[in-house]
């Protein structure tokens, strides 16, 4: 009988993973998932750009400013037309023609379910700034998410993209401090239904989710690359039929396909949920 030892499926998963992805992207992928307080990672504590996963720290750091200025979801933003970035994704708030309003919930909903660029460089300007926004999630204990650079400066200079920029541990680890605090306020709360809601990102992440789970999530995608490649990740947690919760991050540099993600996400999971039955 083939030893199934946890340490032979760890080198036959890793071998198949680096088989499977193409040449371009070996050594430019880091993932991280958790189960049980038990990492399952690869290059899991190297740098990556998160581009838009980054509205997520940013949307923790809204509730929290929220709450102690006493805003509600439902409170209203006047946004004017000479705010918008040209050219930014933004199917929402792109439109507007002279100005229009917001509520709260709207404008982290459309930053969150559909990644809309000026609906998050909107939460900056009336919230807070990056700077703000990092000294937030440093001060829940994440030293490496680096929060420095709003869409628009992004959007300038492509290579501020790699300013926000984080590691998978440490973002697996955000997405678990969100899995035990998403019930201590409506906000929390609303952040933690919006993202179960996301409509970005079909092929990655939600294309490895088992049969009867359920997933958050947000998305972030690079500009594209010369060669028609870009950086992309994906940050969430699965929601298990059993009542696990499995907070997974995956970020890849050059990917072709989004589907990578979903590759290395099942190979995790298998990891994981092997590891368990031993």
């Amino acid at each position: 009988m083939m030893d199934r030892s946890p340490l032979t499926i760890f080198f036959l998963l890793m071998a198949f993973i680096f088989l499977s992805l193409s040449t371009s992207a070996r050594n430019c992928y880091g993932a991280c998932l958790i189960k049980d307080g038990q990492f399952y990672g690869i290059h899991e504590n190297k740098y990556f750009p998160m581009n838009s996963v980054m509205k997520f720290p940013q949307a923790l750091f809204v509730a929290d400013w929220m709450k102690k200025h006493n805003i509600r979801l439902s409170d209203s933003v006047k946004v004017t037309k000479e705010e918008l970035i040209d050219g930014t994704w933004s199917p929402k708030l792109g439109d507007i023609q002279t100005s229009k309003s917001f509520t709260y919930a709207e404008l982290l909903s459309y930053s969150l379910m559909l990644s809309d660029n000026n609906a998050c460089d909107v939460l900056f300007k009336r919230c807070g700034d990056p700077k703000t926004v990092e000294a937030y999630v440093r001060s829940l204990g994440f030293k490496r998410i680096h929060i420095r650079k709003t869409e628009r400066q992004m959007r300038e200079d492509h290579s501020c993209c790699r300013h926000n920029k984080t590691t998978p541990k440490d973002m697996t680890l955000l997405l678990q401090w969100l899995s035990s605090h998403h019930s201590d306020t409506p906000i929390l709360q609303f952040i933690w239904e919006t993202m179960m809601k996301c409509k970005t990102g079909m092929e990655r992440l939600p294309a490895a989710k088992h049969e009867g789970a359920m997933l958050l999530h947000k998305t972030g995608s690079g500009y594209t690359h010369n060669d028609g490649t870009a950086d992309i990740g994906d940050a969430g947690i699965y929601l298990l039929s059993d009542g696990s919760k499995l907070p997974i991050c995956v970020f890849v540099k050059g990917a072709s396909s989004d589907h990578i993600i979903a590759e290395i996400s099942q190979h995790l999971q298998y990891m994981a949920l092997t590891h368990d039955t031993k």
